[in-house]
This record gives C-alpha cells, sequence and structure tokens, in this order.
C-alpha cells in the first residue's frame, strides 16, 4: 500500500515516470495480484502515453487465468480504456458484460451509450449517457454526451457537455479539443483561436491541436505576411503525424499568397505524397501546384497538373473550363 499510495502521490505531483516505478514496485511485490494497484499502474499508463503498456496489462486483467474472472471493476476501466482508445466495439462487449452483473453500473451504462453511438443509434446512446451521469456525473460520461450531442447536431449542446467535462477533469485534453473544434466548425476562428491555445500546454505535441492553432492565425491574419505566424504551427502538425497533412496545404497557400512559389510546390508535393483521401482537396492541390508552375513559367510542371486536375474536378465544373483553356496550350 506504501508503494502504490506513493505512486499515486508523485503522479498527482507530475512526476509520472518516478509514479510508475513505485506502482511497478507495488505490483511486482503484489505478484500481480492485486487488481487495484495493477489498475492504477495502467491508467498511470495511460496517462504517460505508454498506450501499448497499458493495453497490455488490461489485457492480463481481463484474462487472469485459471478458473478467475476479471472483477466488474476491471472490466468497466478496461471498457472505459477502450472508449478512450476508440476500440468502441470492446467498450460496449465489456459494457454488456458490466451490465449483465449491475443493470445500473454507470460505466456500463456510457459503455452501452458509446456501443449505440457507433451504431448511429442516438437518441439510445443519448439516454444511457444520462442516465450514468445521474448516477455518477464523471468527466467521461459528460464527454460520451457531448459526441451525442454532435451527432444529433446539437453544438450548443455538445458545448455545454464538454465544459462540464473540462469542469470535472481540466487537465484531459479530449473535450478541450472536441469544444475548440466545434468553434472551428462554425467559423468562429477568434473563440477557435483561444481554446486552442487552452489546450496547447497540455498537448504540446498533439497535431490536431497544432493544426487548429494554424488553421486560425491563418484565417485571423490581416494579410499575406501576417499569415506567417500560422506557419511553425502547421510545420509542426504535419511532422507529428501524416493524418494532420492538411496543414501542408495550408501551408502551400500560404506560401503562394506570399509569392514564395518554391516553397510552395514543396509543400503541395508533401500534401500529395500523403495520399489525401478527399478527392476536392486532391484537386485544388493540383490547380495550386500548377499555378505555382505557372507563375514560376515551368510549363511542362504546370501542363501535368493541370491534367491531374481536370482527372479530379467532374463535368459541368466552372473551374473545369478555365482549366481545359489553360491545357489548351499545353498540347
Amino acid at each position: 500500500d506504501a508503494l502504490a499510495n506513493l505512486g499515486v502521490a508523485l503522479e498527482s505531483q507530475g512526476r509520472a515516470a518516478e509514479a510508475i516505478a513505485q506502482l511497478e514496485a507495488a505490483h511486482k511485490r503484489a505478484g500481480g495480484q492485486r487488481e487495484d494497484v495493477a489498475l492504477r499502474l495502467a491508467l498511470a499508463y495511460e496517462r504517460a502515453d505508454l498506450f501499448d503498456y497499458a493495453s497490455a496489462l488490461f489485457e492480463k486483467l481481463l484474462a487472469p487465468g485459471g478458473d478467475k474472472t476479471p472483477s466488474i471493476a476491471v472490466r468497466a476501466a478496461a471498457g472505459r480504456y477502450s472508449a478512450r482508445r476508440g476500440d468502441l466495439e470492446k467498450a460496449a462487449e465489456l459494457g454488456d458484460a458490466v451490465l449483465a452483473e449491475n443493470p445500473r453500473h454507470p460505466g456500463g451504462l456510457f459503455l452501452k451509450g458509446m456501443g449505440l453511438l457507433a451504431q448511429t443509434k442516438v437518441n439510445d446512446a443519448r439516454k444511457f449517457m444520462q442516465d450514468a451521469i445521474a448516477l455518477a456525473p464523471e468527466a467521461q460520461y459528460f464527454f460520451g454526451l457531448g459526441l451525442v450531442y454532435e451527432a444529433q447536431g446539437a453544438l450548443d449542446d455538445a458545448l455545454g457537455a464538454y465544459d462540464k467535462a473540462i469542469q470535472k477533469d481540466p487537465a484531459w485534453v479530449p473535450p478541450r479539443v472536441r469544444r475548440a473544434n466545434i468553434f472551428l466548425t462554425r467559423l468562429e476562428h477568434a473563440k477557435a483561436l483561444q481554446a486552442f491555445q487552452e489546450v496547447l500546454p497540455l498537448a504540446p505535441k498533439n497535431g490536431e491541436v497544432q493544426l487548429g492553432v494554424g488553421i486560425c492565425l491563418s484565417a485571423l491574419a490581416s494579410g499575406p505576411k501576417e499569415r506567417y505566424k500560422a506557419i511553425p504551427y502547421l510545420a509542426q502538425a504535419a511532422k507529428v503525424d501524416h493524418q494532420w497533412a492538411e496543414a501542408y496545404y495550408i501551408m502551400a497557400d500560404i506560401y503562394f499568397d506570399n509569392d514564395k512559389r518554391r516553397e510552395t510546390v514543396k509543400a503541395i508535393e508533401l500534401y500529395l505524397d500523403s495520399n489525401p483521401r478527399d478527392v476536392e482537396k486532391r484537386a485544388n492541390a493540383f490547380r495550386l501546384l500548377a499555378q505555382a508552375h505557372t507563375a514560376s513559367r515551368k510549363r511542362r510542371e504546370a501542363c501535368a497538373a493541370w491534367r491531374a486536375y481536370i482527372e479530379l474536378v467532374p463535368p459541368g465544373d466552372p473551374k473545369r473550363g478555365d482549366a481545359e483553356r489553360r491545357l489548351y496550350h499545353c498540347d
């Protein structure tokens, strides 16, 4: 108990590595037989972004071996972890197991709601989320309710739910990011920028947050040169993960706006290398690439980009006619 309690105290002080060391020692001393210590350790791994370790420990807790069965606390905690990691199928499965043992378990109700949300049964999902909150008003349950409201298009209600999640756990990043993205969706760039900047100290390496800051700074800029303020954030977002490669496209647009043709071409090529699935954005990228090459008087490269653009633009689109006229001079 002393080692485990020390680990909890160290983690509350932000000393994650030391906390994990103490919890690992406590877990080892107990021979891996104490669920409470193992759960604390698994959650500490998660908070330190050591997801492989957290997942492996949860799997061990769910399969204790012999004739033992995991407790309802373990199944609920593992299900909530799966929900946070985006594995909603497993979360729903564990939720059903929890509710089979205790139909009024708040964790089980939340997990059931997440499963229904994944099936787009949003009205049923909302009821389960609200029931979970009525029993235990925890941050993750308010977050789940916010997701339901978003799915219903009730963005004001979603903001309210995320605000409550933040009040319950100010250091938890996901509700803050969802809140910021709602403002961004509404093109309320000043509010979105403030919201993303509030998250940045909590998640300095989060690509989605960096991208959000960059988009807002670019949108709020009073002129081409001021848009440069967005570049460091966009570059960091793209560096973190190809998932945020859209940052390259925005960088290219900023460079083109400032007559930086070489930088424009490089950023667009990096964006296209990420193989974006959005056909319209991919087409726009080729159009910008063609314009950059045209401005640099690189006729062959410009013609190749216009041809790629034409292949992606549907017939009847007014922009297609302009591209076809340009291609006429390529032959």
